[in-house]
């Protein structure tokens, strides 16, 4: 899928083109999302739950997730600016870079990743969204149902699970 979007502020468009991800795509998607953990002060994680995340999202772990869900990526020119992942109804893994944030990347990516659901037979998807992805999620359509936890390597994360139907 190609996709022009403008930035906040910016004035021209980007070129970007959305795809699955493939096994090699791997240990790019680790290193947005680790550095996503360290770098977006959005969430109010400790080292611990920093920790955990990081150890959870290594370029192997993301390969072998790869065989029980489905992973897009969004690309321009060559540089890997976002993901988002599904696996059945549940949506999980929407990161866009630090560096571009704001720019309509993530729009973009839950646009593609609900058009896939769609063409898939999907009537609704669910996710457990960050602190700061609430509002984000909110904004287009999800509702929120309740708090929950969601444990990574013996870590918990307090979450919000949100659902929308399609």
């Amino acid at each position: 899928m190609r996709c022009n979007y403008f930035g906040i502020n910016q004035a021209k468009s980007l070129y970007m083109i959305i795809k699955k991800a493939k096994p090699q795509d791997a240990r790019r998607i680790s290193y947005l999302i680790r550095q996503n953990t360290d770098k977006v002060a959005d969430n109010p994680y400790s080292e611990a739950q920093k920790k955990a995340w990081k150890q959870a999202n290594t370029p192997g772990k993301i390969a072998k997730s790869m065989q029980q869900k489905t992973i897009w990526c969004a690309w321009e020119k060559g540089r890997l600016m976002g993901t988002i992942a599904r696996k059945g109804n549940e949506l999980m893994g929407l990161y866009v870079s630090h560096t571009q944030r704001g720019k309509g990347i993530g729009g973009q990516l839950l646009a593609h990743l609900e058009a896939q659901a769609r063409a898939a037979g999907i009537t609704d998807l669910f996710l457990y969204a960050t602190p700061s992805g609430e509002v984000f999620y909110q904004s287009r359509g999800f509702i929120a149902v309740e708090k929950a936890s969601v444990w990574v390597n013996g870590v918990e994360f307090r979450e919000t699970k949100m659902t929308k139907l399609l």
